[in-house]
């Protein structure tokens, strides 16, 4: 009977620590997300940056590609001079799933605020984001992101 509670113990663990892992990603990134959208209010292109892996790819809603931390801070500083000064950055952050305990994947909307009006160049609106995400010794960080417009509705 014993060995029994401790073989149901043990299959109850290993379900439960995935879980519970699996939360605790998503809840990581999460809180990345919300500094990343803190950082982005400040305008600082280099600290920006920093959310992005050293051999990261960014593909803007332009379709745009940056490849490396250095292409994608440019990128991201010509944007904060240009169509996107003075903006804040909002996502859902609904869409995160842990594929292993340090990757990610994250597929949902954002959008950039200015004042009271919404941005998304060139769509001034709603756009779409895939992310991946790695887990490396200074936390999460962007390894690709991808914006993509949302398809003209059909008249």
């Amino acid at each position: 009977m014993r060995r029994q509670l401790v073989l149901a113990a043990t299959t109850l663990a290993a379900c439960v620590v995935p879980v519970l892992a699996q939360d605790a990603g998503k809840q990581e990134i999460v809180a990345t997300l919300v500094k990343f959208g803190d950082t982005w209010k400040k305008g600082d292109a280099a600290a920006i940056g920093a959310f992005f892996d050293e051999n990261a790819t960014f593909t803007s809603v332009a379709g745009e590609t940056a490849k490396g931390r250095a292409a994608i801070q440019a990128g991201i500083a010509r944007s904060l001079a240009g169509p996107l000064k003075g903006t804040a950055f909002s996502t859902t952050a609904e869409g995160i799933q842990l594929v292993k305990p340090d990757v990610a994947v994250q597929s949902d909307a954002f959008l950039f605020r200015s004042g009271s009006s919404l941005q998304a160049a060139p769509s001034r609106g709603l756009s779409y984001s895939l992310v991946v995400w790695v887990k490396r010794a200074d936390g999460w960080k962007i390894l690709a992101a991808q914006g993509m417009v949302p398809a003209k509705a059909s008249e």
